[in-house]
């Protein structure tokens, strides 16, 4: 599978990725980045790194020097009109979310959490999460994880 992947033949799901991620022990974010940013430097909101994944429609800006392994902050943006995906995203570590505008919906296990802007939620990150859109409007969310994904 790994060689359709880097032909472009199939598109891995998150899980998958992740799984990838975990066994060549980089960070999820890295298998779409180049290391080009120097620990400490100021990222500018023009050199931010964007990521989004095959088949979705929201886009993550990474705020973290590519290689960084103990914390990623992620600026993620939900389009309204992004659906729920079959199954969430878990990984190792604790992830804190601000909602920084619009209406966001977080799926964590069985549970729903609906958040306004400036409410916040941490948690274990291996309960199966995903974030949604709880408007008409775009949902932009910032994003921490530890270890850095």
């Amino acid at each position: 599978m790994l060689s359709q992947v880097e032909r472009g033949i199939v598109a891995p799901s998150l899980n998958t990725l992740y799984a990838l991620s975990s066994y060549f022990q980089v960070g999820l974010f890295e298998l779409f980045l180049e290391d080009t940013t120097d620990p400490g430097r100021v990222i500018r909101k023009a050199e931010r790194r964007k990521v989004s994944f095959p088949g979705s429609s929201e886009t993550y800006d990474v705020l973290t020097p590519s290689g960084e392994k103990g914390m990623a902050v992620l600026e993620l943006v939900v389009p309204p009109d992004r659906g729920a995906f079959e199954h969430g995203l878990s990984h190792q570590g604790t992830e804190c979310a601000v909602v920084l505008s619009g209406t966001a919906v977080l799926r964590l296990g069985s549970a729903v959490q609906e958040m306004e802007e400036g409410d916040s939620i941490f948690f274990q990150a291996t309960v199966p999460h995903q974030y949604e859109c709880g408007g008409t409007d775009p949902a932009t969310i910032l994003v921490f994880t530890t270890p850095a994904i």
